[in-house]
């Protein structure tokens, strides 16, 4: 019996955010502090062709969106090194003889040194120092890479919600290097070295309450937990979630065991598609994405990076061996998935990312699968095993942010290693294709991929992937501000948060084209902390920095607005902001041609001309003119703050101020205000 749990988003899609951190130099992925930028579209179009909506249709359910991913490692170059010493010693285990209780390779893929697996920010989470250093470093990655996650998709009020957290793992080093230590460890051993605790304890250090688990099915465990999620929140069980996995290489049991598997390449790599395979290297990874319904996303402002359309798993039936997979139930899943996702066009799929490690039996059975499916007009295969090794549970994410990347570039990426074809894939029967080197999207294609995860236990799992862009999904702008940008720097302490400073006057000189949209996600999309600092940038130079302050309060502050009559008034008043502030102009262009609509005796000026006029030439000393004018500079700042995420939970307004205090309300509309004002002054007029 095939066992076969599906999870169709076809119109629901979930929006996946995304980013990789780092670049690999000498085989290690450096961790850098990345930028991430919001999503500033509010309408995703309808599609032609196989209905890339945002509505149910067909009896599909809807895309999910991927507003952010978490990742460190990069997919081009090849980051093979060797077995760190702050792992274990590998010239204890290491021998090109096959002896028991030995590796055959020294090398592997492993997190930069500078990454520090036994650290933990501890200002961000409320564990206590002695429970910290007794939870497994796993844990402890899993945390900050979640929580950068949440943080770059945008998400600021995630506490209490119920936001499901599904993590893949299955592999338990820390209880084998627990196994050897003499010492007690306490009440926190069990939380701090089982595994089934990660998910746990991101659900309890970031107070969610949807559904919570560590999935364990191998090496398809992250896609597996991913389709779990979509499930989740398809069934309303969760209103977004959080979706990670984690492989660190702590100790040398697992790997012995693989070499005795015969399983580990003799050379540390993986060569995958090649007549000269010969096995897959380890590799560490930490993922973690956040995903919601696309709708979902669109309406908060999330940034989409991808959109998943569709998800669906299985398990092998009762073949050969228990780890040999299955060609016909891995086609089986891949056409479920299409089914689920409404699409019956496979030659529309530009890309297959393999599950593929680079050994004798997997690589033809998956490649003819694929060929089953997706042979009628081709299509490129690659798999990410030859850049960054197996990652074990976290693989399934890994192949998948390699194709948000992809799609994000429109770039074929290259599957490095790959030199004389093993014959017994179906290259030219199946047109299947191998890309060697970096190629540009072909323009005939849509930009639409799948992902497969396969688990050495049978478990399978697919996901459909498609660009943001298929969707209209407006990016944020990039472009030099014509007026200074406020940059708001916010962490839990002095120290960090003069680190976060120096980080940031890095990336500005880096990225100058892209302040505006820094300082948005900045003010708008990040969790205000106790210790606040700013700084001006002026044509994409810091001009000045404040020094750190303790506000004592993470929470956000009351604001009150108190609006003034006439009287505070002076010549030319809003020119910079009518200059340099788009909301601001705006504001003042739709009030004008409001007033403009006013019945009976029309008025015959300009509110924009006549805040222009100077001195003397200034009618704004005039009840008739100052009445409409200060309110219709008053209705711009409202405007122009509330854009900024500043809003009001009180408001005082005096005299004719409280013209623009029932608009900040609500009582009154912009027309209904500025009409308002503009009876107010040829009242006020008659009265002199």
């Amino acid at each position: 019996m095939t066992i076969d749990e599906t999870h169709g988003m076809n119109g629901h899609s979930m929006a996946i955010g995304s980013d990789i951190n780092g670049p690999i130099t000498n085989g290690h992925a450096h961790h850098t502090n990345s930028l991430h930028t919001n999503g500033t579209s509010t309408n995703a179009a309808h599609m032609n062709g196989n209905s890339n909506t945002m509505n149910s249709a067909n009896g599909s359910q809807p895309p999910i969106s991927i507003p952010m991913v978490k990742f460190r490692s990069q997919f081009v170059q090849d980051g093979q090194c060797h077995v760190p010493e702050s792992r274990y010693n590998i010239k204890t285990y290491y021998s090109d003889m096959k002896k028991p209780g030995t590796v055959s390779t020294q090398y592997g893929y492993f997190l930069n040194e500078s990454v520090d697996i036994r650290a933990l920010d501890m200002s961000f989470f409320t564990m206590a120092r002695s429970e910290v250093e007794r939870a497994d470093p796993q844990q402890r990655l899993m945390l900050e890479v979640a929580h950068e996650a949440l943080e770059d998709a945008g998400v600021t009020d995630w506490r209490g919600k119920t936001i499901s957290t599904y993590i893949g793992n299955f592999r338990e080093d820390w209880l084998e290097m627990l196994g050897r230590e003499t010492q007690p460890w306490g009440i926190h051993h069990i939380s701090g070295s089982g595994d089934f605790v990660i998910a746990n304890r991101l659900s309890y250090e970031f107070d969610l309450q949807g559904p919570s688990m560590t999935i364990r099915t191998a090496c398809s465990s992250t896609l597996v937990a991913l389709n779990k999620a979509c499930a989740a929140i398809s069934r309303g069980n969760c209103e977004s979630a959080l979706v990670g996995g984690v492989n660190l290489i702590l100790a040398p049991g697992m790997s012995v065991a693989m070499q005795e598997q015969g399983v580990l390449s003799s050379d540390g790599s993986c060569k995958t598609f090649s007549a000269n395979t010969n096995g897959y290297a380890r590799g560490e990874a930490v993922t973690a994405i956040f995903i919601k319904p696309l709708a979902d996303a669109i309406r908060d402002g999330n940034p989409v990076q991808a959109v998943m359309r569709a998800t669906s798993h299985n398990m092998d039936r009762k073949t050969p061996t228990l780890s040999q997979p299955s060609t016909d139930v891995q086609e089986a899943l891949m056409r479920r998935a299409y089914k689920l996702g409404g699409i019956t066009d496979f030659s529309e799929t530009t890309m297959v990312e393999c599950h593929r490690t680079g050994t004798p039996t997997g690589d033809p059975i998956e490649t003819r699968a694929v060929a089953r499916v997706f042979g009628e007009k081709g299509v490129y295969i690659s798999s990410v095993k030859p850049n960054l090794g197996h990652t074990k549970a976290a693989s399934g994410l890994v192949s998948l942010l390699k194709m948000v990347k992809a799609l994000q570039h429109h770039i074929i990426p290259p599957n490095i290693k790959f030199s004389i074809p093993n014959p017994s894939i179906p290259f030219e029967e199946g047109k299947l294709t191998v890309p060697t080197e970096a190629t540009p999207w072909p323009k005939d294609c849509l930009e639409r991929v799948s992902v497969n995860s396969f688990g050495i236990g049978g478990a399978n799992a697919h996901v459909i992937l498609e660009s943001a862009a298929t969707y209209n999904i407006p990016t944020a702008v990039s472009g030099f501000p014509e007026s200074p940008q406020l940059l708001l720097f916010t962490a839990n302490s002095s120290k960090s948060i003069t680190r976060l400073v120096n980080n940031y006057k890095v990336w500005i000189e880096q990225n100058p084209d892209k302040i505006c949209d820094l300082a948005y996600t900045l003010a708008r999309k990040r969790t205000h902390l106790p210790y606040r600092a700013f700084a001006i940038v002026n044509n994409g130079v810091i001009e000045s920095v404040s020094q750190p302050i303790n506000s004592k309060s993470a929470g956000p502050p009351s604001i009150v607005m108190v609006f003034t009559s006439q009287g505070a008034q002076w010549p030319q008043m809003g020119q910079e902001l009518l200059q340099s502030n788009e909301v601001f102009k705006s504001s003042i262009q739709s009030l004008n041609q409001q007033l403009q609509t006013i019945a009976g005796k029309k008025p015959h000026y300009s509110i924009k001309e006549k805040l222009k006029k100077a001195g003397k030439q200034s009618c704004l000393s005039s009840a008739k003119f100052s009445q409409p004018l200060c309110t219709a500079i008053q209705i711009a700042l409202v405007n122009t703050l509330k854009t900024a995420g500043i809003v009001p939970h009180a408001i005082v307004g005096h005299s004719s101020g409280e013209i623009t205090a029932a608009y900040a309300t609500r009582a009154l509309t912009a027309k209904e205000a500025i009409t308002v004002a503009h009876h107010h002054g040829a009242v006020a007029v008659k009265q002199e």
